[in-house]
Order: structure tokens, then C-alpha cells, then sequence
């Protein structure tokens, strides 16, 4: 095995998170494994992407096999911290967003995830979507996980670790919660209308500028309407799984 990509074996259950549609999370809780079939993603330049993770899961007999690999978080913002509502909103597209989200927090094998950094990761998911050459150097940074905890690590330094899964089994489900979205939407409308004010306070705006300023304030305005929607849908999310008990090996 390459010293790169080295698995994870001083533990052997890591705890990991994932943002799911919740149709995952009711696959799951029927007793069904979740995989991600290949077809299930354009053949665009993703696929380059994640042909490339897939390969290297395999090579690492980590059986992910034609299916595409499922992402999840190891540490957001400090090690072992879980995911919050600033890292789903980066991530995740309108669409996702709008359809529901739910997160999953796994107690996988550590044989079956394999370990990145994000950060290095989005330098080298570039040039797979261009099929261009990459530095070596940086494809071993981005495998060169250490999980060691140093004291007085300042957040603000910490490369985030994400995992790469082959499949989600049932009883790798231990919680879950439905994404506040509402919440999400509120803050980002509120950001935004703090930015515009404070950018028509400068006074260097052109006329030009300023319009376009008015555009994204009517565009966030109209935005927050989508939120009773948003609320409604949670609230039904979390009624539905409600009735669901939680996982037995909570």
C-alpha cells in the first residue's frame, strides 16, 4: 500500500457525517444499504473527479467498485467537529436545499472510509475536471491525514478532513437531524442586506454598481419568501421521521 494513502488504523470506528436527501435516511431506517450507482451523476466533469476517488478506494481494497463514492465529514473546523450549518450552506446547491436535507451521523469501520483533506482536494478536483497535470506533491498532502491532537491548534488553521464511503450500511446510522434550513436562509438574507447596506454607505458606488446592488436585494427579499415553505417542509420531515424510531445502537 502507498504511504499516501495510508487508511486509518488507530481506531476501529470512526465517527463521520453526511448530508443526505431524506430518501437516504428512509432507505436506512427500512434495514436497506444506500449506494450511489454510477448513473446516478452526469457524465460530465465529474465523473472525471470521481472516477479518480473510486480508483484509488479501490486500490485500497476499499470496495466501492463502479458505484460512485458517498462523501462525508471527519472534522469541520477542528478535529473530530461535526459539521455546521455554515459548511452545509457552502456546499450544498439551491436545489439541494430546496428538496430537504437531512444529516447523518455514521459510526463507520475504519477500513471503509478513505481520508482527505478538503482543502488540497479542491486544488486537485480542478485539474481531474480538466484532465490537466497536477503536482504530485499536492495529491500526497491531500492523503496525508494525521489525526493526532496538537494542543492550541487555532481553528482558523485547520484543514478539514472529509471521508470517502464505498456504501452507508443501516447500522452505521446512529442519529440524524433535518438541516435548519430556515435558519440558514434567514442568516444569509441577513448578511446580504448588511453588505448592501454598507456598501451604499461608502459612497463609491456607480450608478451601475448601485443598481446591481438593488437587483441582489430584490433577489434576497425574494428569497426569504421561500422560507414558510422551507418551515413547512421541515416540520413535515420531522413528523415523518418521528414515527420512525431512533437506531437502536444510538
Amino acid at each position: 500500500m502507498p504511504p499516501n494513502y495510508q487508511r486509518v488504523k488507530n481506531t476501529q470506528i470512526m465517527k463521520l457525517w453526511t448530508y443526505q436527501h431524506p430518501a437516504v435516511l428512509k432507505r436506512l431506517l427500512a434495514g436497506k444499504r444506500y449506494v450511489v450507482p454510477k448513473r446516478a451523476y452526469p457524465p460530465n466533469h465529474w465523473q472525471n473527479a470521481y472516477v479518480w476517488v473510486r480508483e484509488k478506494m479501490n486500490k485500497q481494497g476499499i470496495a466501492v467498485g463502479a458505484n460512485n463514492p458517498i462523501w462525508a465529514w471527519h472534522s469541520v473546523g477542528r478535529l473530530y467537529g461535526k459539521p455546521d450549518a455554515d459548511c452545509a450552506n457552502a456546499l450544498l446547491s439551491g436545489m439541494e436545499l430546496e428538496r430537504g436535507v437531512v444529516t447523518l451521523e455514521l459510526q463507520v469501520p475504519d477500513d471503509l472510509a478513505l481520508l482527505s483533506h478538503y482543502g488540497e482536494w479542491n486544488e486537485l478536483m480542478h485539474a481531474l475536471f480538466d484532465q490537466t497535470a497536477y503536482d504530485p506533491e499536492l495529491e500526497a498532502a491531500c492523503f496525508a491525514v494525521d489525526l493526532a491532537p496538537r494542543r492550541g491548534r487555532p481553528s482558523r488553521s485547520f484543514n478539514d478532513i472529509q471521508a470517502c464511503l464505498p456504501f452507508i450500511e443501516p447500522e452505521w446510522l446512529i442519529d440524524w437531524e433535518v438541516l435548519d434550513l430556515e435558519a440558514m436562509m434567514l442568516e444569509s438574507h441577513h448578511q446580504t442586506i448588511e453588505y448592501i447596506a454598507a456598501q451604499r454607505l461608502s459612497g463609491k458606488m456607480s450608478a451601475d454598481s448601485l443598481a446591481g446592488l438593488a437587483r441582489l436585494e430584490e433577489w434576497s427579499n425574494k428569497n426569504v419568501g421561500h422560507i414558510r415553505r422551507v418551515k413547512r417542509r421541515n416540520v413535515f420531515l420531522q413528523k415523518y421521521f418521528s414515527k420512525n424510531s431512533k437506531p437502536s445502537n444510538q
